[in-house]
C-alpha cells in the first residue's frame, strides 16, 4: 500500500471512529432523556443494555483512536467486526426482526464499502445476512430469551409477519449491498485517479523546482511594479545576495534597465548587473511576461557575459597580434638583410691600424648598435615564428648552470651581481630543452637587467606536486601593480630600450609546454617570476603553434 493510500483509509478511519463516538453519546442521551433521572431497576433489562451498548461505542472509539494506525486496514475490519455485532446486540434489544435499527446493518455495509473495498462491502452483506436471520430465526423458535420486561409478542410474531419483515429487511441489505459495492469501486477508481493526478501534479512541480534550481543563467521573478518576488541560486550566486535580500528589491536597482522599458513586453539585451560588493559586470537579459492571466508577474532571465567578452578581447588581441607579428617577420627580414652588410663593413673597418682612438670608439659604437639591431630582428622573428617542440628528459639544474656561465661572460656579468641557484637534487624535466633554455636565459637576463649593479639575483628549481617549478627572483625595485597583467605582451616594456619580446617569448614557450607563468612581489623586493611546467612533458596531442622556434641564447630578446 503506497504511502497516500495510507494517508486515505486513516482518514477515513478516523471519520468513522468520530461517528461512531457521536452515534454513542446521542444513544446515551436520549435513554437518560427517556427514562428521567429514575435509575434502572433489575426489570429495565433492555435499557441497561442499551446503555452498556452505548458505553462500549465510545470506549472502542476511544480505544482504537489511541492505538497506532500502522495498518488501517486492520483495523477498518476489526471494526466492520465490533460494528455489526454491536448493531446485532442492539436489534435483539429492540424487538429482534421488528427493531428500527435493523437499518444500521446498512449503515455498517455502506462504511465498510467506503474504507475496505467492494469486494469487503459483499462480505459485509453476507455476514449481515446471516446475522440477522440468525437472531430473528432464534427469537421465533426461543432458541434464547427475548429481554426481560419486553412484550413477548414483540419477538413472536406471526410466521407471515416475519417472512415479510425478514424478506423487505434482507432485500433492502441486498439492494445497499450492491449499491454499496458500486459505490466503492467507483470511488476506489476517482480515489486513484485522484492520487495519480496529485501524485503527477507534484513530480512536475518538484520537476519544475529543480529546473529553475538548476539553471546556470540568473533567473528572477518580478511583479507588475518591478519588485523582485524569488531568485533562482543562480541569481543569488551571481548577484552576490541572498534570495531573502533579494525579495522586496526593485530589479533597476540591480540591473541596469533602459529607460522606458516594458516588463509586459519580450525583450532581449545587454546591459550590466551590479554584485553586492558594488563591482559590475556584463550580461545578457532576457525579459518577458510571464504566462498566466491573472498572475501580473514577469520574468528575468539573464547570463554573466564576462568570459564571452573577455574570449572575445583574446580573440581581437590575437588576430592584432597575429597581424602584428606578420609585420614583424617581414620587417625582420629586410632589416637583417642590410645589418649583414654594415656587420662585415665595421669588421673591416675595425682591422684598419690607421684609425685613431676617437675614431676605433665611434666604430664600437656602431658595431653595438648594429649587433642591438641583430637582437631585435631575431627576437621578432622567433615571437612571429612557430616551431613543433622536441620534447625529451633532461637535467634541469644542469641546463641553468649552462645558463648562468653564459651569463658570466656576458658584459651584464661586470655589474658583480650576486647570482644564486637553489635545486632539487636529481631533479629532471622533461620538455623542449633548447626551449627551456632560452626561458631561463630570458628571465634571467631580464633579472639582471631589473637588478642593482651590487643586487641579488636568485634561481629556484623545485617540485610541487606534478609539476616542477622555476622561480626566478630579484632585488631591483618591482613591476607596478597595474603593469603585472601586460608584461607578458608583446613589445611592452618597462625599460626605454627594451624590445619588450622577452617575456612574450618566455610566456610561449610556457604555454607551449602546457604550463603558466605569472609575475609577482618577490621577497628580495623586486620582482619575481613563477614557471610551472608539468613533469611529464608537452602533451603530444596539443597543438602546438604558439611555441617558438629556439634561438641563440645570445638573440634572446629583453623585456
Amino acid at each position: 500500500m503506497t504511502g497516500e493510500a495510507k494517508t486515505e483509509d486513516s482518514r477515513a478511519l478516523i471519520y468513522w471512529l468520530v461517528g461512531r463516538s457521536l452515534f454513542g453519546i446521542a444513544l446515551f442521551v436520549l435513554l437518560f432523556a427517556l427514562g428521567g433521572n429514575e435509575s434502572f431497576g433489575p426489570e429495565d433489562f433492555a435499557k441497561r443494555g442499551l446503555a452498556s451498548l452505548s458505553a462500549l461505542l465510545v470506549l472502542s472509539s476511544l480505544v482504537f483512536f489511541l492505538l497506532p494506525r500502522r495498518a488501517p486496514r486492520r483495523m477498518s475490519i476489526a471494526l466492520t467486526a465490533l460494528d455489526l455485532s454491536l448493531v446485532g446486540g442492539l436489534v435483539y434489544l429492540t424487538g429482534g426482526a421488528g427493531s428500527v435499527f435493523a437499518s444500521l446493518y446498512g449503515v455498517v455495509i455502506l462504511i465498510s464499502a467506503v474504507t475496505l473495498g467492494a469486494e469487503a462491502a459483499l462480505l459485509t452483506t453476507g455476514a449481515t445476512f446471516l446475522l440477522h436471520l440468525t437472531i430473528a430465526l432464534a427469537l421465533k423458535f426461543e432458541l434464547i430469551a427475548p429481554p426481560p420486561a419486553i412484550p413477548r409478542a414483540l419477538y413472536a410474531p406471526e410466521a407471515s409477519e416475519l417472512s415479510i419483515a425478514l424478506t423487505g429487511q434482507l432485500l433492502a441489505l441486498f439492494i445497499v449491498g450492491l449499491l454499496s459495492r458500486s459505490l466503492a469501486a467507483r470511488f476506489r477508481r476517482a480515489s486513484g485517479s485522484q492520487r495519480l493526478a496529485e501524485a503527477s501534479a507534484r513530480r512536475l512541480e518538484k520537476r519544475n523546482a529543480s529546473i529553475v534550481q538548476s539553471l546556470s543563467g540568473g533567473l528572477l521573478t518580478l511583479d507588475s511594479n518591478g519588485k523582485i518576488e524569488g531568485a533562482n541560486p543562480a541569481a543569488e550566486r551571481l548577484l552576490g545576495r541572498s534570495e531573502h535580500a533579494l525579495v522586496g528589491m526593485s530589479a533597476g536597482e540591480l540591473i541596469a534597465l533602459p529607460k522606458g522599458l516594458s516588463l509586459r513586453k519580450r525583450a532581449r539585451l545587454e546591459t550590466t548587473a551590479t554584485r553586492a560588493d558594488g563591482t559590475s559586470f556584463p550580461i545578457g537579459l532576457t525579459i518577458g511576461p510571464l504566462e498566466e492571466a491573472d498572475a501580473g508577474l514577469s520574468l528575468l532571465v539573464f547570463q554573466d557575459l564576462s568570459e564571452l567578452h573577455a574570449l572575445e578581447e583574446k580573440a581581437q588581441r590575437a588576430e592584432r597580434l597575429a597581424s602584428l607579428g606578420r609585420v614583424s617577420a617581414g620587417l625582420a627580414h629586410e632589416i637583417r638583410n642590410p645589418l649583414g652588410a654594415i656587420s662585415g663593413s665595421i669588421e673591416l673597418i675595425r682591422e684598419s691600424p690607421r684609425l685613431d682612438h676617437e675614431e676605433r670608439r665611434l666604430v664600437e659604437i656602431v658595431a653595438r648598435e648594429v649587433e642591438r639591431l641583430n637582437d631585435l630582428a631575431s627576437s621578432m622573428l622567433l615571437a612571429a615564428k612557430p616551431a613543433v617542440l622536441e620534447p625529451r628528459e633532461f637535467s634541469i639544474e644542469e641546463a641553468t648552470r649552462d645558463v648562468l656561465e653564459l651569463m658570466e661572460r656576458d658584459a651584464l656579468s661586470t655589474h658583480q651581481q650576486t647570482l644564486t641557484l637553489n635545486a632539487e637534487p636529481e631533479l629532471r624535466a622533461r620538455g623542449d630543452e633548447r626551449l627551456i633554455r632560452q626561458l631561463l636565459f630570458n628571465l634571467i637576463k631580464n633579472a639582471m637587467l631589473a637588478a642593482p649593479p651590487d643586487g641579488e639575483v636568485a634561481i629556484t628549481l623545485s617540485r610541487r606536486g606534478d609539476a616542477l617549478e622555476i622561480l626566478i627572483d630579484d632585488s631591483g625595485q618591482g613591476i607596478p601593480e597595474e603593469e603585472l597583467s601586460r608584461v607578458f605582451e608583446p613589445f611592452y616594456s618597462g625599460r626605454p630600450l627594451g624590445i619588450g619580446l622577452g617575456l612574450s617569448i618566455v610566456d610561449q614557450i610556457t604555454r607551449a609546454h602546457g604550463g603558466e607563468v605569472r609575475a609577482e612581489r618577490s621577497p628580495l623586493g623586486g620582482a619575481r617570476f613563477r614557471v610551472r611546467l608539468p613533469l611529464e612533458g608537452p602533451d603530444r596531442h596539443r597543438g602546438l603553434e604558439d611555441a617558438p622556434k629556439a634561438p641563440n641564447e645570445s638573440n634572446a630578446g629583453s623585456p
